[in-house]
């Protein structure tokens, strides 16, 4: 079973770095044609709601604090049935979000050009395509790279896009399949967001972590300092309010150059004080608590520290400091 996940979750890591990849070189090559072809206005409004739509997202996004709030409390109470449900509902929401995006550039980029005659088939679907991923990467790029939610959002755009292609070119568009199909995207990925997260609260077990500090660290951690993300949060009271739970150790981490290869951001966000105290050890202190270390083992197929290595040095730094900054 676990070959089987792990086979998947290598296969959206690779289609999360073609997926990048190919959205911003599909935005050249998809404009380049169509501006050949005097498609002029098309190229431009789609540069334009390309770059507009990061900060759309992040405002349309907001309305989903009503959802993750409530979850994030019932988590802390033990209330993991009823986190559940409203981790399910913010799903949902984001994934419609999603939808309407691929929606909104599908139908105003291909559709409405194609009928209007000011275009070719071919350079509207690469181009609509790159106008539809380029942000989505974009903003992806300031997540960690083994982020199961990024890779989730990327690859239902993706998915989202090819089959409103197949759907419009069958005919099949803006029909009940449409609809049906619509449903489904929304749903299925809200499903399989809440069994990751119910593996990562098994994978907790009983440990009372302050999730508003693990969230307000990884805020600071996506706008690489603490100081950027203080300015970024001045346009939206809720961020504002988060950010003051960030802990001590996390305003001084340097995520552009200060995180060495192996630990991911969850991992420095939910243990800053930890990270802090290891980075500051010489080799030879690490390599003593690691207690004879296997090279082979050392890093997992994710390119990140084996777990019970992680465990090996929290546990070293509990030794001497009885609290950890993100736990009760």
């Amino acid at each position: 079973m676990n070959t089987i996940k792990n086979f998947f979750l290598g296969f959206g890591y690779i289609i999360f770095g073609v997926l990048t990849i190919f959205s911003f070189s599909a935005s050249f090559i998809g404009g380049i044609w169509l501006l050949f072809l005097g498609a002029w206005v098309v190229v431009i409004s789609g540069f334009i709601i390309s770059i507009l739509m990061p900060f759309i997202y992040s405002i349309v996004m907001i309305p989903s604090q009503l959802f993750i709030k409530p979850a994030i409390r019932f988590s802390e109470n033990d209330k993991k049935g009823l986190a559940m449900i409203f981790v399910f509902l913010s799903g949902i929401y984001s994934n419609f979000i999603m939808l309407c995006w691929v929606n909104l550039v599908f139908s105003g980029v291909v559709i409405r050009t194609l009928e209007q005659g000011a275009g070719k088939l071919i350079p509207l679907i690469i181009f609509a395509y790159a106008v539809t991923m380029a942000p989505l990467s974009y903003m992806a790029k300031g997540e960690p790279e083994d982020s199961k939610g990024t890779n989730l959002g990327l690859i239902l755009a993706f998915i989202t896009f090819i089959i409103w292609t197949i759907l419009w070119l069958s005919g099949g568009f803006m029909t009940g399949w449409h609809s049906l199909i619509s449903l489904a995207l929304i749903i299925i990925p809200s499903i399989i967001s809440c069994r990751q997260i119910i593996e990562i609260m098994k994978e907790r077990g009983e440990e009372k972590i302050d999730l508003r500090k693990v969230n307000a660290n990884l805020f600071v951690l996506k706008h690489f300092s603490f100081q950027a993300a203080e300015s970024f949060s001045k346009f939206d009271k809720e961020q504002e309010e988060l950010l003051k739970f960030a802990t001590k150790s996390i305003k001084e981490i340097d995520p552009l150059g200060g995180i060495p290869l192996g630990f991911s951001w969850e991992f420095v966000a939910t243990y800053p004080d930890v990270f802090l105290w290891w980075n500051k050890l010489s080799d030879e202190e690490q390599e003593k608590i690691l207690e004879n270390f296997d090279e082979n083992d050392f890093l997992d197929e994710n390119e990140n520290i084996n777990p019970k290595y992680l465990k090996m040095i929290v546990d070293s730094y509990k030794k001497y400091n009885i609290k950890l900054e993100c736990f009760y």
